[in-house]
Formats: structure tokens, sequence, C-alpha cells
């Protein structure tokens, strides 16, 4: 009997030893263990390969543009290209919204010019969203979005060359050449929400105005001229007796001399800054500081002379109807675009570098390209 109890007490003794020895972990155990999860995290990190690219396919990049060629004016989507910009030349596939002129049965007026400008807006007079629309031929006109059917025009006269409508529906438009002469330009005034639609209400003179924007924080038009950017307010906006008031003081002269201001547009993801181009440069406005600069990230890729339309996005998309690319050197617009995308290199050292593509288009001539989208900036 004893041997058995004492025989039972050592098995018991056995068996408690067992079972701490498997719930015990030494601290060399404890080591190893982290340095295998860390080494497995760094080598996961290793591993992941970096996107490929810096332009953002989950970004909104739709973009508005005339077409002087075919007298229309045409919604494009860069992201129906699936990253190969060269798509957009498949009407197909990346038009997603487009209006030509002579095929509007509302339109009254003969278009023997093509489209200058062109804007996507909301107008509080008709309720809907719209696209305001000026020719060079005289031309100014706003059209139902959804219905694509024109709603209101006037044979203004002169050479407008590019418009804006204001919040409460109100029109503006910068007319190059009001007497033909290319010497003298005017801006003028719409009242419609004022129920004036056969006639604007107010101008003032300019020197050949090729650019208009609205700007909501000053409350202000930005007015492009040949020599810069001036300020115009809207006295008594909304009414018949509307005026506009050029601020004096206000306006900006183009760096290092330059002249022939041409496209006047926001830079996208800088609210206040404007993209603004005369006949060999490209430059920024500054609402906020009141200054023109030449000196901006990725001047030597993105300037150039003649860049008629320019239209950018939050990732540094860009995108430029320049005159000479794709087509001919005597014509006035641009047979193709120009497209200035950031991508990642390659190698040891990964960074954002610009990427140009040059997209031709046979049957197409570009203006004036703005950023599809209600909002001003």
């Amino acid at each position: 009997m004893k041997r058995f109890l004492s025989f039972l007490f050592i098995l018991v003794l056995a068996l408690s030893f067992a079972a701490c020895g498997t719930t015990e972990q030494t601290p060399s155990d404890s080591v190893s263990s982290t340095e295998s999860t860390s080494s497995d995290t760094q080598s996961s990190d290793t591993d992941k390969e970096p996107e490929a690219v810096v332009y953002d396919p989950d970004l909104e990049h739709k973009f508005i543009v005339t077409d002087q060629e075919t007298k229309s004016i045409v919604v494009y989507d860069l992201n129906k290209c699936n990253g190969d910009f060269t798509q957009l030349t498949d009407d197909s596939l990346c038009i997603v919204w487009e209006w030509k002129w002579a095929e509007d049965p509302n339109s009254k007026f003969v278009s023997h010019t093509g489209l200058d400008s062109a804007k996507y807006r909301y107008s509080p007079v008709y309720e809907k969203d719209v696209v305001v629309a000026c020719s060079s031929s005289g031309w100014v006109g706003i059209i139902d979005y959804e219905a694509r059917a024109l709603l209101w025009e006037d044979d203004l006269g002169g050479s407008p060359h590019s418009v804006e409508m204001l919040p409460n529906g109100d029109v503006v438009v910068a007319d190059a050449f009001a007497d033909l002469s290319g010497k003298n330009g005017r801006f003028v005034y719409y009242a419609l929400s004022a129920g004036v639609f056969d006639a604007p209400v107010h101008q003032i003179s300019g020197t050949s105005p090729h650019g208009v924007s609205w700007d909501p924080e000053e409350n202000c038009v930005w007015g492009l001229d040949v020599l810069g950017v001036i300020c115009i307010n809207v006295s008594g906006m909304g009414t018949e007796t509307a005026k506009l008031v050029q601020i004096s003081g206000m306006d900006v002269t183009f760096k290092d001399g330059k002249i022939g201001g041409h496209a006047l547009a926001p830079i996208g993801g800088e609210p206040g800054k404007y993209w603004v181009s005369n006949n060999s440069d490209l430059q920024v406005f500054d609402s906020e500081t009141g200054t023109i600069t030449n000196s901006y990230a990725s001047k030597k890729i993105l300037t150039m002379a003649e860049i008629k339309g320019i239209c950018s996005f939050a990732d540094g998309t860009v995108i430029q109807a320049v005159v000479h690319i794709g087509g001919e050197c005597d014509k006035y617009y641009s047979n193709g675009l120009r497209l200035i995308v950031k991508e990642l290199s390659s190698g040891k050292v990964t960074k954002a570098v610009d990427k140009e593509i040059i997209v031709p288009f046979q049957h197409r001539g570009f203006y004036k390209v703005q950023p599809f989208t209600k909002d001003y900036q």
C-alpha cells in the first residue's frame, strides 16, 4: 500500500512539472518570436509594389471644350480611357455629352465661325443645369444641359471670346474686338435675372478682352485683357440698371512684359488661383495676393506659346489646347490635346514626374478648355 501511495505521489509530481514546462516561455523564445513578426512585417512592406500612377482615377476628370471645326461643345471624361489617354479620340468611348450648334432647331443665328468658350453652370433663371457659351461670330447662348437644347441666344456682335454665368443667372461676356478693328474690346453684362433677354444692360471698354471668371470669395469678375487681369465689380446685380465697374488699382500685369492674354481658368485644388496664358507664356494669377507669377511647379513642361485653353485637376493632371499641336501651323486653334499627367518614376528613388502625352484629333479643332464643374473654383 505504501509503495502504491509513493508511486502515486511521484506520478502527480511528474505530471505537474510537465504541465509547467509546456506553458512557460523563456526570454529567448520571446525575443525570437518578436523578431520573426517584425521580419515578416518588414518583408511584407518591402514586397509591396508602389502605385504605378499619381493620376487618381477616383477623382473626376471631366472637361468641357469648344470645337471650332465641327462648331460643337464637347464634354470628355479622361477616366473612360482606363489609363490609355490616346483613346480620347474614340468619340463613342470618352465623350459623355455633345451639342452641335448647327443641329439645334432653336438657334436662329447663322454660325459662320466656330464656338470659342463654354462653361457648365447652374441657372437660377431657368432652374436647370446649363452650358453657357459664346462665339467670335458675335453669338452668346445658354443650352439646357439635360435636353441638349438652346434656351436663349443673342446676337451681341463683335467677337466674344469668353463667357461666364454669375450665381444669380446673369451673364458676363469678354468681347475681344467690339468694332472688329482689333483695338477696342469690351466687357458686357446681361441682366437675365431681371427679365432683360433681348440686349445687354451695360458694358465697359477693354483692350481685347479674352477671359472672364466669377470669384465667389471676392464676389467679383476677373477679366483677362491684353496685359493681364483686371477686377470688375457688378453694381446693382440682378437689376435692369446693373453696371460693371472696373476697380481701380486692382489690375495685375503679366510678368516680364508679356502681352496677349488668352486663357483664364481656375487651377484645380488651389482655390483663388488661376492659369493665365498669353502669346508666349503660361503664368499663375493669385487672387488673394493680387499677383501674377511665372514661378510655379512643373513650369518647364507646362509653359508653351499659344495656349488657347487650359484645364487642371487636383491630382496635377493638366489639359491644354495649343496651336500647332496635331495640326497645321496656320490655324489659330488646336487639332489635338496636350496632356501632362503625373506618374511615379521607376528606380531606386521613386518620385513624381511629369509625362507629356500628345493626342492628335483628325476631326476636331479645340479652343477654350475648362473643367466640367458647376463650382467656380
